[in-house]
């Protein structure tokens, strides 16, 4: 019994160092510290060890630590200059998610795949994922993941020249997140994807055809 009680002792206190790593890193990336934020996730994902069945250990609203990290990881590493990179680690974050079968954790891990796309203008990749992220949150009770996929959602219809939809998807969101109060970084989010969609509603009127539904 000392000997399991001291294995348990140890998962989770890696599990907390885990989870404040991320944490830190997150926080970091949002402060500009790249370098920083990078090293820390890094830290996370060194640490984390998956629980036997890893799924038994998650809970409806938290995502897997290493899906965290991953998804972390991708923008932190294009913001770096290494594109190549956070598209590998954007897979690698969504395989994982897919292989959990844990619906919040894909949910986490298709926005900053979609956010990637969008970052690369791949017009079609931020579709597919936002499509994802709404059809997920909608079945499993996410508003705040159906708000921020519709915004994406939005983006890319308008980036195929239908700005019409696009603003519409826009409306739609906003009025959500205003109705759910939610976080200063939602709304940060919903800011700079509407300034994105201002710089290519001008630029993008007669492109080619507008993603299939």
């Amino acid at each position: 019994m000392p000997i399991l009680h001291g294995l348990w002792v140890w998962y989770l206190v890696r599990a907390q160092l885990t989870t404040a790593h991320n944490a830190l890193g997150g926080a970091l990336y949002f402060l500009g510290e790249l370098p920083l934020a990078r090293a820390h996730v890094a830290q996370a994902l060194a640490l984390y060890t998956p629980p036997q069945p890893r799924t038994d250990a998650l809970l409806r609203w938290r995502a897997d630590a290493e899906v965290v990290g991953r998804c972390h990881t991708t923008h932190i590493l294009w913001l770096l200059g290494y594109p190549d990179q956070a598209l590998q680690q954007s897979q690698e974050a969504l395989a994982l998610a897919q292989a959990l079968e844990h619906p919040w954790s894909l949910a986490f891990a298709c926005l900053p795949a979609a956010r990637l796309h969008q970052f690369r203008r791949e017009v079609h990749g931020v579709y597919k994922h936002a499509e994802a992220v709404i059809a997920l949150a909608t079945a499993h009770g996410f508003p705040h993941y159906v708000a921020l996929g519709t915004i994406l959602r939005g983006w890319a219809l308008t980036a195929q020249a239908q700005e019409a939809a696009g603003m519409t998807q826009y409306g739609r969101a906003s009025r959500a997140i205003g109705q759910l109060g939610h976080t200063s970084i939602s709304r940060m989010c919903w800011r700079c994807s509407r300034r994105r969609l201002a710089g290519v509603a001008g630029s993008t009127r007669g492109s080619p055809t507008s993603p299939r539904r």
